[in-house]
């Protein structure tokens, strides 16, 4: 009992100081999605003021109350000391919390596979897999209360919905198609879950690096759920010194091994995008923002990649030789594209799109097994980028 509380008396101590400010209601609901609830009580005000009295006796830590701005840590009270036990505090906490979650997914994970490539699959047949999991290495059964919170789970983290009939347990067939961010979150974990298969195959299994910025995805997602406004310190690549700039963020995309944000730069006025390894800070206003109805697909849709935001598209074409059009079938440079004639020694294809020098990188790599045909434009910024290369390795 006593570590369920100090664990709670963390959660609020690291909730509240990493988003400034909060009103009761605001704690609630965040306890209430909290990994750590796992219950999922409802923090009653009896016990909040319970914990905040708590906190202040245990370690001098003051949470105050402002009408109109909500619970805040009063860091006028922190001396050094304080400073290392809220350290360890969080540290604690954030790696039980962390910890519990990635058991969790694992854990839903291990059943979305299971009832896919078993089912229908009665309780008994599943327990007995479960029995026999690299997972479970206390070797338990498995309850059917945690069965059915698990079940329950899936269906909120990737709207799976695992059905029971006549023969046992199986999936939704409607669900199978899932969507792209919940498809891309199930396979990472589902990969995730194989790493204890993979220690026996060291050498043989070869997997690309996580993206990197993962640290702002919760900041992110909590902007983008209440439309809250961010103030990010962002650093290119090319730049001296970072910049600080107020963001209405409207949604996250991974793209080549990178979180982006994208929204309204209100310095600037239009949308811009900030890829998550290059930002440095990131921090609420305390304002919101009233949600434009941006449908970002449709922002998204001429582009390659992330470039070329609120540019008009044009229609590109490219003749591509015989060795090299059946990558482009497999796997094509953007969603237009459309083979417009063939011919046995080269295909032209065609794109409607926002030609940019992320899209001529792409093209370049590929060498002489393509060339631009239109806009001419596009063709001529190749040809000088390809006269440039020349200049550094033929010297004159």
């Amino acid at each position: 009992m006593a570590k369920n509380y100090f664990i709670r008396y963390s959660w609020l101590i690291d909730t509240i100081r990493r988003h400034s400010s909060l009103s009761l209601g605001e704690l609630q609901r965040l306890w209430r999605n909290s990994p750590l609830n796992e219950t999922k009580e409802p923090l009653a005000r009896r016990t909040f003021f319970n914990h905040r009295t708590a906190i202040f006796e245990m370690f001098g830590i003051n949470i105050k109350y402002k009408k109109n701005y909500g619970f805040y840590i009063d860091n006028e009270d922190f001396d050094e000391e304080t400073f290392k036990n809220i350290c360890e505090i969080s540290y604690l906490r954030k790696n039980y919390d962390e910890d519990m979650a990635k058991n969790l997914l694992k854990r839903c994970v291990w059943l979305i596979d299971t009832i896919r490539s078993k089912g229908p699959i009665d309780f008994d047949r599943l327990n007995e897999a479960w029995l026999n999991s690299a997972l479970n290495e206390e070797h338990k059964d498995l309850p059917q209360r945690t069965f059915h919170n698990h079940k329950n789970a899936i269906h909120e983290m990737f709207g799976i919905e695992i059905l029971h009939g006549a023969d046992g347990y199986y999936i939704s067939e409607s669900d199978d198609d899932l969507k792209e961010i919940r498809n891309y979150m199930y396979e990472t974990v589902s990969l995730s879950n194989l790493s204890s298969e993979f220690t026996s195959l060291h050498g043989k299994v070869f997997i690309d690096p996580i993206p990197e910025g993962m640290k702002h995805i919760g900041s992110m997602v909590e902007a983008l759920k209440n439309n809250r406004e961010l103030r990010i310190t962002n650093q290119e690549f090319l730049d001296d010194e970072p910049e600080t700039v107020i963001l209405h963020p409207y949604c996250i995309r991974l793209h080549k091994q990178r979180w982006y944000v994208v929204g309204m730069n209100t310095k600037l006025k239009k949308i811009c995008r900030y890829a998550f390894d290059r930002i440095k800070n990131i921090e609420e206003t305390g304002r919101t923002f009233k949600d434009p109805k941006t449908n970002m697909e449709q922002c998204f849709w001429p582009l390659y990649g992330m470039v070329g935001f609120g540019e008009k598209p044009e229609t590109v074409r490219l003749k591509v030789i015989d060795e090299q059009r059946g990558y482009l079938r497999s796997l094509p440079l953007h969603h237009s594209q459309k083979e417009v004639e063939t011919t046995d020694e080269y295909s032209v294809f065609e794109y409607y799109m926002v030609p940019k020098w992320n899209f001529m990188m792409e093209l370049l790599s590929m060498e002489d097994a393509v060339e631009v045909l239109e806009p001419k434009h596009f063709r001529e910024l190749i040809a000088n980028q390809i006269k440039d290369m020349y200049k550094v390795y033929f010297k004159e």
